[in-house]
């Protein structure tokens, strides 16, 4: 690798400035959705609806390959006096299958115990009729305008009281599109969907020809933890399934994670530029490959390289003297040897489930505190071609990385580079 002083000049001119476009980007759609979510709620009913929390903005610092997409969760709760149950089916399937029940408050441990009945573990699509079980759901059958929902329109399934995953999410479009026209007026861009197969999968267009993309997402969150359950489609680790089902995500869970880990080191510390130019060279790296027939899936992904990068910072041989950002070529070479030794026995574990030393400062549910760590990986060994790819554009990418080097200017002090026109550099 190129010495600490050439990468931090590289991530000065190059880094920097696609960071601060980031980081602007995102405020401006954070301020558009909070706007849109407070019309979406005066829509609502609040004894017959689920209600809409404040939208949870997902860390995007870093992610260049995708420069102008932002992750937001929009939490739902039902209204008082229920509450969501959740199960975590963690039966082969990694826990990645989560059931979330509906259930009021002021339930009897008793009345609870009427409905214990081995219906309720079929799947929520499953056509079964219990006639043994009573299921009295007030709350559930009732739309915004008072009147009965069919089985159709509900979005709970009326046997197990189970929140459809699929229902929920259309549910959330409508609204987002409702709201939508309210407030349209006030902006001068148009919104649409970018993704047929994804409902909350948004696009700004500017007259300039300038697109922003968002995902807004709607999310259950787990008690008092930072984890939420989303669609499966938004969870970074669910392998497909062919319907759709909650899955948790953990990226806010990463986001506190990575701050308290962060807190123990100074301040001027160099392990986030390291992340920060690896997932921007990585982005490079795509743009220059993008007339070879790599898979779309292929390639290590921002969520791959901060789980590598938490791992990293939980090593508590970490120590202050070897952390700050003169040591910039150091963090980026632990960063890539991890990253490459996963790759080679295909398995690199998740940061915070089965992690003792997370679940220390980090409010997790029992249930992702034990048990082997999921494969992060596993999306990327759906197909093994897909995974041979991306070993190859890692093997590339390292192999290119001694190449960082300015291709002018390279005698002139540094202190005169402000004077100069803006270095290209070889990568």
């Amino acid at each position: 690798l190129p010495n600490s002083d050439t990468l931090q000049t590289f991530y000065d001119d190059q880094v920097q400035s696609k960071l601060d476009e980031i980081t602007n980007n995102r405020e401006f759609v954070e301020n558009f959705l909070d706007d849109l979510v407070d019309e979406m709620s005066l829509k609502q009913c609040i004894n017959t609806d689920l209600l809409i929390g404040t939208c949870v903005s997902l860390a995007n610092s870093g992610d260049f390959q995708s420069p102008h997409t932002f992750r937001f969760l929009i939490p739902l709760s039902p209204p008082e006096p229920y509450k969501f149950q959740i199960d975590v089916e963690n039966e082969n399937k990694s826990f990645t299958h989560v059931g979330v029940k509906i259930e009021s408050n002021d339930c009897s441990n008793s009345a609870q115990q009427k409905c214990a009945c081995c219906c309720h573990d079929c799947d929520d699509d499953d056509d079964t009729l219990c006639l043994l079980s009573t299921h009295n759901s007030p709350f559930m059958d009732k739309g915004a305008n008072g009147c009965s929902l069919t089985a159709d329109e509900s979005l709970y399934n009326t046997r197990t009281n189970r929140l459809i995953a699929g229902k929920a999410l259309l549910w959330f479009a409508s609204l987002i599109t409702q709201g939508w026209k309210n407030i349209a007026r006030k902006y001068d861009f148009d919104l649409s969907l970018r993704d047929i197969h994804s409902p909350c999968a948004l696009k700004m267009s500017f007259k300039s020809g300038r697109k922003v993309f968002f995902d807004a997402i709607p999310a259950i969150r787990y008690n008092d933890s930072e984890i939420y359950l989303v669609p499966n489609i938004y969870s970074e680790i669910a392998i497909d399934f062919p319907q759709l089902h909650w899955s948790p995500t953990f990226l806010k869970c990463e986001e506190v994670y990575m701050k308290y880990l962060i807190k123990r080191l100074p301040t001027d510390l160099g392990h986030l530029q390291s992340l920060n130019m690896l997932s921007y060279l990585i982005e490079q790296q795509r743009l220059n490959t993008a007339h070879r027939s790599f898979q779309q899936e292929a390639g290590l992904k921002l969520f791959h390289l901060r789980t590598a990068l938490l791992h990293i910072l939980a090593d508590n041989s970490l120590t202050p003297e070897n952390s700050g950002m003169e040591h910039l070529r150091e963090h980026l070479s632990n960063l890539l040897c991890l990253l490459k030794r996963c790759l080679e026995i295909r398995h690199l574990s998740h940061a915070i489930v089965g992690s003792a030393e997370a679940s220390k400062c980090l409010r997790i549910p029992e249930v992702y505190c034990d048990g082997p760590s999921p494969n992060v990986f596993g999306r990327l060994l759906i197909g093994d071609h897909v995974f041979q790819q991306t070993r190859t554009l890692f093997q590339e990418l390292m192999n290119k990385l001694s190449l960082i080097v300015p291709e002018e200017h390279s005698n002139v002090p540094k202190e005169y580079h402000c004077m100069l026109p803006a270095m290209t550099w070889i990568i």
